[in-house]
């Protein structure tokens, strides 16, 4: 396909939601590996935090048993610097000061949670290495995202 056949560009960003959140599923083991080719969930991912005892848990990630989460996860500064930190291991010890039970930070829908994500994911163009301009907030990430230098 050459550059001359794409007659529109969608983009289609989604506040609070990573891609392994949302389309993760399309390479994880237990839901069939359906995408060899997506950069997506492997079915190890994991995030340690320790509780108010001073118990280290182990969060791995496993599909979503409902669509409601406990809370809305911080995205300001501070909280993605450490949600970021260690190699992406911070988000459940970041979930953990809003929530009691953080562990659905890690978790993630399939093809039933989302239908029309993943209808789109197999008829068209998916970009698997998602990514925010800027770690932090949502507004200066939109702004980001529609600067002149952009464009």
């Amino acid at each position: 396909m050459s550059l001359t056949q794409i007659d529109h560009i969608v983009v289609l960003m989604l506040e609070n939601r990573s891609f392994d959140h949302m389309l993760g599923y399309l390479s994880h083991p237990s839901e069939g590996r359906l995408r060899a080719d997506v950069d997506g969930l492997k079915g190890n991912e994991s995030n340690v935090y320790t509780d108010n005892q001073g118990n280290q848990i182990t969060v791995k990630s496993k599909r979503m048993a409902s669509a409601i989460m406990n809370g809305d996860p911080c995205h300001e500064w501070g909280c993605v610097d450490e949600q970021l930190s260690n190699n992406n291991g911070g988000f459940v010890k970041n979930y953990f000061r809003k929530v009691s039970k953080p562990d659905s930070i890690m978790h993630y829908f399939n093809a039933a949670d989302v239908p029309v994500f993943d209808h789109l994911a197999r008829e068209f163009t998916i970009c698997d290495r998602w990514f925010c301009s800027l770690p932090g907030p949502t507004q200066p990430n939109r702004a980001a995202w529609r600067s002149p230098a952009r464009h």
